[in-house]
């Protein structure tokens, strides 16, 4: 049925798999123009996205299907209302052509921030669940950690995203050391973003290459953009990074692999000016407002995130509940 559709949304949790079955949808288009969302917040003319005049492509293909596969909307939820205008302006050529479609992937949590778009073009969306028990048991068998995570209830919602399983079985091999999703964010940042085990066999500290992460992630986030310049991040932690599938190239620019990690290191940030405020909310929110419009969507991510763990419930979110000093357009 998604086949057949010319507008179609794939939604669903972060590391859930979205972009895997968009690539899936999309692998056997004879013309198929892909671009990251972060593209139409790089250029003001849709042409200049895929550096073609769309149009005229459209026009000249005419009776040939065409798919545009768009990833990862959720990263121009919050630009400016002139770049979710750009968006539009393709569905608006697209819908002239019944054998062109557009394919696009977008969290759930972000859905609501292209209700217009949706309502206007009938777009059809696909929510990818959570795998099931019955799904996971079959990996619980080829991977002891992940039978060892099965076994307790706690951890069900970790291990029914495909994201985490697969870096669990990458990285993990003590289960006993992670005692909830936000336990494994941690071990995230610190062993597979920071590489705090194999920074040494590279001449590095964790600290030199926390610092050149956080730097290069705020700066992508804050121009909404594909990447940073290579040349901007020190060159020893760059060859790092890459080397260990940490970041990944887009010509002139780098980002870090996967989107998760963002999220992680902002979290890591958020953690440490709320921590650092010490009760002085203004504080805490002049010091993430600095981050300009992506700080309200990293600011929900975290504040979903504080939700999964009762000791961070107890820290962080049962505090600003109680306060009266929150700014108004962040409560």
């Amino acid at each position: 049925m998604i086949r057949n559709k010319q507008f179609v949304s794939i939604r669903g949790e972060a590391g859930s798999g979205k972009s895997v079955v968009c690539k899936k949808l999309v692998e056997n288009e004879q013309y198929l123009l892909y671009a990251r969302a972060e593209r139409f917040v790089e250029e003001s003319d849709i042409d200049n996205i895929w550096h073609i005049p769309v149009a005229d492509a459209l026009l000249y293909l005419h009776n040939k299907p065409v798919t545009f596969f768009i990833d990862s909307l959720e990263f121009i939820a919050d630009a400016p209302s002139t770049k979710l205008d750009l968006l539009q302006s393709l569905y608006e050529l697209v819908k002239e052509y019944p054998n062109a479609k557009i394919i696009t992937s977008c969290r759930s949590c972000d859905e609501r921030s292209f209700i217009k778009i949706d309502s206007k073009y009938t777009v059809m969306p696909f929510l990818v669940e959570p795998l099931t028990a019955g799904e996971v048991y079959p990996i619980a068998k080829k991977y002891p950690v992940i039978k060892s995570f099965l076994k307790d209830n706690s951890y069900s919602a970790l291990i029914s995203i495909p994201f985490y399983i697969n870096l669990i079985v990458s990285n993990v091999t003590d289960y006993a050391s992670i005692s909830d999703e936000n336990a494994l964010r941690e071990y995230i940042w610190e062993n597979v973003i920071c590489l705090r085990n194999k920074a040494p066999k590279h001449g590095l500290s964790f600290n030199e290459i926390a610092k050149e992460v956080t730097a290069l992630t705020f700066a992508r986030a804050q121009s909404f953009s594909l990447g940073v310049k290579k040349e901007s991040i020190d060159q020893a932690v760059l060859n790092a990074l890459v080397s260990e599938g940490v970041l990944i190239e887009h010509g002139h620019g780098v980002r870090l692999k996967y989107d998760i990690f963002e999220d992680i290191c902002f979290e890591k940030e958020f953690d440490n000016a709320f921590v650092g405020c010490r009760g002085e909310y203004s504080i805490f929110f002049d010091h993430i407002e600095k981050f300009g419009r992506c700080s309200y969507r990293r600011y929900q991510i975290w504040i979903a995130n504080k939700i999964l763990s009762k000791e961070n419930r107890e820290k962080f979110l049962y505090n600003l509940i109680s306060t009266t000093k929150i700014p108004t357009h962040w409560s």
